[in-house]
């Protein structure tokens, strides 16, 4: 009983695509709490430098089949990474966005993703699920 709550919790899936591993967590945290958590057990909410990354984690909500439609990621205040660390990112792949048409909107100042993979803009207060991820600096 103790294995299926704990794998109800937390769902991992390991993309063959992508060097990183992601982690949805099966919990909502404010965006504040959810990057605590992830930089506690992992490397961070969920960076995204390119379309594959992107692809990458529509899929990973996809087979994780939850009934998230709202995921917070690592982007925030004035469309910074949590990460800012410049020694990670290669190229302007820290200039990567996937905006939702009309946003931001100025709703709030941190990013979650829809289920059909676009951002918006959102209160950090709001509770979500999340995404983080294993990475190493280059």
């Amino acid at each position: 009983m103790k294995r299926i709550t704990l794998m109800s919790v937390l769902l991992t899936v390991v993309l063959s695509s992508s060097p990183r591993q992601y982690h949805f967590v099966n919990q909502n945290k404010n965006w504040t709490e959810a990057q605590r958590y992830c930089r506690e057990k992992y490397t961070d909410l969920v960076t995204i430098n390119d379309m594959n990354e992107q692809n990458d984690i529509n899929q990973l909500l996809q087979r994780v089949n939850s009934s998230a439609d709202r995921v917070w990621i690592g982007l925030q205040d004035t469309w910074i990474w949590s990460l800012n660390n410049s020694d990670f990112y290669r190229g302007k792949e820290s200039q990567f966005r996937k905006w939702e048409p009309t946003q931001p909107n100025g709703d709030g100042d941190c990013i979650y993703m829809n289920n059909d993979g676009q951002w918006h803009d959102d209160r950090c207060s709001k509770t979500k699920h999340f995404i983080c991820y294993n990475g190493e600096f280059s």
